[in-house]
């Protein structure tokens, strides 16, 4: 077994006390200059029993290459990473990224950006390069190592058969009552290969190899959060592996991580420059294979192909990631259902010669004719055997009006994705926006990836906000208001004859309150109204019903609680200043509870049972 060396074991405490405990750098230009006085001391110590000049030329070894200072620590490591990443030039103003040139052996990259927003745009023109390397650099593992790392391990390439082979068996005996692993879910076990025929999922008799990967991507302060909030992003470009079982499945050295250089997080369609590379590595192991020689359980070797499966993201780098419009948009918020008539197939844009938003029946077939150069590296004569997901010919087929009506129906994929194309084929950014603006959708890498994105089935809920931090339970029980707590019967034991829209309950307002506002007139009625629905709501116990009530009157104004009590007659001769809002609402109770008591007869002429 191979010990660390005193070098490598100096330069790994460096960084990992500037990584994890936020040490300075000249703090550990410090600890560097300790260490290499601690060596010398400790090798001058061995003179007597090892002899002076032995020790005279380890000391002189261990000092000449010991680092004095963080930066040598950092080249050396960049010669480390580069031998097994992509150390790319992403331009500081647009995050156009640029792969290096190695032609004279060390790399090169351009020193301006050529990149342009759109096709009609001025090129971006911002500098790459500071004394001749990259100003911002994105460092991408290798994609094609990573996976023969996996498959170099006995153990983890029987993780990624044995659940191919769990797929498969739900795929031909149905799905099981409880699944237990994502290939036994729906979308895996019935994704198809890249024949276009046969599942994805199995390896055929040539035992291929079958990844499926979840992507992951999201932002964090690496300076960590202060009181005034966030001011830099550093993001993730996470893949997880979903062969293998969950106690394995998110460690560090299982997974696939590149991170998005700072200091602020991608605009607009900005992120498809650190997707495009990831994109093109799993469409090649995709459609074509990656054949290694040699594999931890087959040393005859086999070809190897993967997939993304699910995208699990929070909501803003879900739609950032997907390029979708904002989930707080007014329309087309939704990923998953036409939250509106733009959603949906029959949109005008979309079967007429009138241009809307920069688009015509006419220029349709522009945008399917990129698509078709997009997939150009797919097997023709599979092409009709995946018809239902076809980007192409099932978006020409169904661009007819659909008879069902708006609502809560699935959105049709074909046409986010012709909505995504014909974005990118806009020549100017005023066109972009107006399909921003119309459809929700543009154009992103990930609809590159394969087979087909579909966004509906494979943009999933991010569980940890909504599960495991509450987001689920509040948005249910605080907003929507689905708890016992806030349950109201919508048949009323009884009936309240008080219309809080009236001119007169408005004019009693506007007499307690002269001065009033009308966005305050707005809000005092509709509490005023919460009020008579609480009163009027059926009671399990009183008890439970006064704590409930007393609870949910304290948050409303005062004055909406002694309008209800006064057209009630309950403060016939207290003034409004001359009452609290607790005496209020114990009057309302009082009042109330005589309605959940058989003692019909008390029943005033506003009451009507």
């Amino acid at each position: 077994m191979r010990f660390p060396t005193v070098l490598e074991l100096s330069m790994a405490l460096v960084i990992a006390l500037m990584a994890f405990f936020g040490l300075s750098r000249r703090g550990c230009d410090f600890i560097l200059l300790v260490l290499r006085t601690l060596v010398i001391a400790c090798v001058s110590a061995t003179t007597a029993s090892s002899g002076m000049s032995v020790a005279l030329y380890a000391a002189n070894e261990l000092t000449t290459n010991l680092p004095k200072t963080m930066k040598t620590v950092f080249s050396r490591f960049e010669s480390i990473l580069s031998d097994h990443s992509t150390i790319f030039a992403c331009c500081p103003s647009c995050s156009c990224i640029y792969s290096p040139n190695h032609d004279r052996g060390a790399p090169t990259y351009p020193t301006e950006c050529k990149n342009q927003s759109s096709p009609n745009a001025d090129p971006c023109g911002g500098a790459l390069l500071q004394k001749g390397m990259p100003i911002r650099p994105f460092v991408l593992p290798d994609y094609f190592r990573y996976l023969s790392k996996l498959l170099s391990l006995k153990d983890i390439e029987a993780h990624i058969d044995n659940a191919c082979d769990l797929g498969l068996g739900a795929a031909r005996d149905g799905p099981p009552t409880f699944v237990e692993s994502p290939f036994q879910a729906t979308f895996i076990r019935t994704l198809k290969g890249p024949d276009g025929i046969n599942l994805f999922i199995d390896g055929g008799p040539k035992k291929e190899a079958r990844l499926v990967f979840s992507l992951n991507v999201d932002w964090f302060n690496v300076f960590r959060s202060t009181t005034r909030g966030s001011s830099t992003s550093t993001g993730v470009i996470c893949l997880s592996c979903l062969n293998l079982p969950n106690h394995i499945r998110y460690k560090p050295e299982f997974m696939f991580v590149a991170i998005i250089p700072g200091p602020s997080i991608p605009t607009d369609d900005q992120m498809n420059h650190f997707l495009r590379p990831l994109i093109d590595s799993l469409r090649k192991t995709f459609y074509q294979g990656l054949k290694f020689s040699s594999t931890a359980n087959f040393p005859n070797g086999r070809v190897v192909r993967s997939v993304i499966g699910p995208v699990v993201c929070d909501l803003p780098a879900a739609r950032k990631l997907a390029g979708l419009i904002s989930y707080n948009a007014n329309e087309n918020f939704c990923t998953h259902c036409c939250s509106n008539e733009y959603g949906h197939s029959d949109h005008p844009a979309l079967r007429t010669e009138v241009p809307l938003c920069g688009i015509s029946s006419l220029e349709i077939p522009k945008a399917a004719e990129y698509l078709r150069e997009s997939y150009s590296d797919v097997d023709p004569s599979t092409h009709e055997a995946a018809a239902e997901d076809d980007p192409i010919d099932s978006i020409m087929k169904k661009l007819t009006p659909d008879p069902r009506p708006y609502g809560w129906m699935k959105r049709a994929v074909a046409h986010m994705r012709l909505q995504a194309f014909a974005w990118l084929t806009r020549a100017s950014n005023s066109q972009r926006d107006k399909c921003w603006t119309a459809f929700g959708v543009r154009f992103s890498e990930i609809w590159h990836s394969p087979p087909f994105w579909n966004p509906v089935k494979q943009l999933v809920f991010d569980p940890m906000h909504t599960l495991l931090e509450g987001v689920v339970h509040v948005h249910f029980r605080e907003f929507l208001r689905l708890s016992e707590e806030h349950k109201v019967n919508p048949t009323p034991t009884f009936r309240i004859n008080l219309d809080t829209g009236s001119p007169e309950f408005v004019t009693l307002l506007r007499d307690l309150d002269p001065a009033m506002t009308t966005k305050k007139l707005a809000s005092v009625k509709s509490q005023a109204k919460h009020i008579l629905d609480y009163l009027m709501a059926a009671v399990e116990t009183e008890d439970v019903f006064r704590k409930q009530l007393t609870r949910t009157f304290g948050n409303y104004l005062k004055l909406p609680l002694y309008a209800v009590a006064k057209e009630l007659d309950l403060v016939k001769n207290v003034q409004f200043g001359m009452v609290t809002k607790a005496t209020l609402i114990e009057k309302l109770l009082t009042w109330v509870s005589l309605f959940h008591l058989p003692l019909y007869s008390l029943l005033s002429r506003f009451v009507s049972v």
